[in-house]
């Protein structure tokens, strides 16, 4: 009986996940194939920039200083918006 209601919530959860991803903004975006959940990631460390962009650290720092990119401080971490840094990397190539 418990995988029987095991499955009718997985597929009630799943037809949820599914409405709420067909909104303008979900919060989450539903990977078809294996019914997993991941976030939409908004922020990124440095670190994480750095390999992304293949740009060294002093470059984004030099961005942050100038004003061209705003950090976000949260807790000991330097968070950097991805949405911020692609507008940021396209004014640059243009």
């Amino acid at each position: 009986m418990a995988v029987k209601n095991a499955i009718i919530f997985s597929a009630v959860a799943y037809s949820i996940f599914k409405a709420l991803a067909s909104l303008s903004d979900p919060p989450f975006v539903i990977m078809e194939t294996s019914m997993a959940i991941m976030p939409i990631q908004k922020y990124i460390r440095i670190s994480d920039a750095v390999e992304r962009y293949s740009l060294s650290r002093s470059t984004f720092y030099r961005a942050i200083k100038s004003g061209e990119i705003t950090p976000i401080k949260k807790g000991r971490a330097v968070l950097l918006e991805i949405e911020a840094l692609d507008r940021w990397i396209n004014s640059e190539a243009a």
